[in-house]
């Protein structure tokens, strides 16, 4: 980016300044007056080394790459320990698929969807073929306007770019909606690179801060199966802890609107 804005704003035809080191600041202060009264656009760009070794630094935060910090308990409900998981998605996917017959699926874009698609086709399985982090948001639309069971399949890395659909969520209460969050520690679609959920993140004590009550935490076979038999006690949030992994497995030979003609058809009857 610092090697590529520069030309993009100009050849946007955007003005900009750089600010490099500390004494730069004072062109802020001599160019803004004219910025405000031609009301133009005018970017500063800063540096890094700008604010480096001074007191603006970036707080450490106690958390090395593989530490994760301890579990506490939270006003809303009961924070589950973290067991080691050792199921890939597609195995834990594998576990669940009796369950989600009959059910609206939402499944997060690329593989989740193409594993789910491998496993358990149906024509109420809405397959998230773009759109990163609105696999929550689609399910939620779907459960506030039907009666019918809706299961979110949703991943870490989506539910992390837009962690604020759990806040709406929580606050409109669908009595049919469950989120299945399969947590890997990875962006499996681009090649697993890491999440925050391996060091700093427990998405379960995320969900529980933005309102969820009914939240479980599950990473064996014997643990996801019964948190997936627990009747439905209103809104629920599952966070199935995973290995990162892909299985090789092929495209979703469906139109986007095939999918979309399917489900709508599913929700008619």
């Amino acid at each position: 980016m610092r090697q590529r804005l520069p030309k993009i704003l100009l050849c946007a035809g955007i003005a900009f300044t750089e600010i490099n080191v500390a004494d730069d600041i004072k062109s802020i202060d001599r160019e803004l007056p004219e910025i405000i009264r031609w009301n133009s656009i005018h970017a500063f760009l800063l540096n890094p080394a700008v604010w480096e070794g001074s007191e603006c630094g970036t707080p450490d935060t106690g958390y090395g790459m593989q530490d994760k910090p301890a579990a506490s308990h939270h006003a809303s409900g009961i924070v589950h320990p973290s067991p080691s998981p050792t199921l890939t998605r597609y195995d834990i996917i594998k576990i669940i698929a009796p369950y989600l017959e009959g059910k609206v699926v939402v499944s997060n874009l690329g593989w989740p969807s193409k594993e789910l698609y491998a496993i358990r086709h149906q024509s109420s399985n809405f397959y998230m073929l773009g759109s990163m982090g609105m696999a929550a948001p689609v399910g939620l639309g779907i459960a506030l306007t039907s009666k019918k069971e809706v299961v979110v399949i949703d991943g870490d890395g989506s539910l992390l770019m837009n962690p604020g659909t759990l806040a709406t969520t929580a606050s409109l209460v669908p009595k049919n909606l469950t989120i299945f969050a399969i947590d890997n520690g990875a962006y499996g679609s681009t090649g697993n690179q890491p999440t925050l959920t391996g060091t700093c993140v427990d998405l379960e004590q995320v969900a529980q801060g933005f309102g969820f009550r009914n939240t479980a935490k599950a990473a064996s076979e014997a643990d996801i199966v019964d948190a997936m038999k627990q009747p439905r006690s209103g809104l629920t949030f599952i966070h199935a802890l995973a290995v990162p992994g892909n299985k090789d497995v092929p495209n979703i030979p469906l139109h986007h609107l095939e999918i979309k003609r399917s489900v709508e058809e599913f929700l008619r009857k």
